[in-house]
């Protein structure tokens, strides 16, 4: 569990989804204040059926389990190395099904999530997912060693990631 003194301003006692989209797969972590109550990455890859259908199948769960207040998604703007169009439509998906349950959508930009952990001096993507090992004790195994230019990112960055947004999103409001 994350000590509220660590995190300044962060006292939100809301069930929080935070979500980080990539073409294939979508990593989340459930929060209920500074509380990590489950965490996980799916895939969405599809090979017979749609997109939407697939990541609907792997997200409608999450969603019961967790039964958010709120869902927040990391904006993507500009260029990215993934296949945009499918990115598109797995959030199509899910923001479609948190509509119909009533759940808020918050959109968080980068330029926000980069600003807030700077205050903390993480200004590199490892440090970001460092120091919140340090403050999410439950989630420090899962840190992924620091990444050398030549490798790929590891799959667990995706739960940083998501963590990521959610800590910025609740330390703007």
């Amino acid at each position: 569990m994350a000590d509220a003194t660590k995190v300044s301003g962060i006292t939100n006692p809301r069930r929080i989804l935070a979500l980080e989209i990539r073409s294939q797969r979508f990593a989340f972590v459930a929060l209920e204040g500074m509380n990590v109550i489950d965490f996980g990455i799916r895939r969405c890859r599809s090979h017979s059926g749609s997109v939407q259908a697939v990541t609907l199948k792997r997200f409608v769960p999450v969603v019961d389990f967790c039964v958010p207040t709120a869902a927040v998604i990391r904006k993507r703007l500009g260029k990215s190395s993934q296949d945009p169009g499918t990115m598109q439509a797995i959030t199509k998906a899910i923001r479609a099904q948190c509509r119909r349950r009533a759940i808020q959508v918050y959109g968080m930009s980068e330029k926000k999530v980069q600003s807030f952990f700077a205050k903390y001096g993480a200004t590199t993507k490892h440090a970001t997912a460092s120091l919140l090992a340090e403050w999410f004790e439950e989630l420090a195994w899962k840190l992924p060693p620091k990444r050398k230019p030549w490798q790929s990112e590891r799959p667990n960055t995706l739960l940083f990631d998501a963590l990521a947004v959610a800590m910025a999103f609740l330390g703007a409001e």
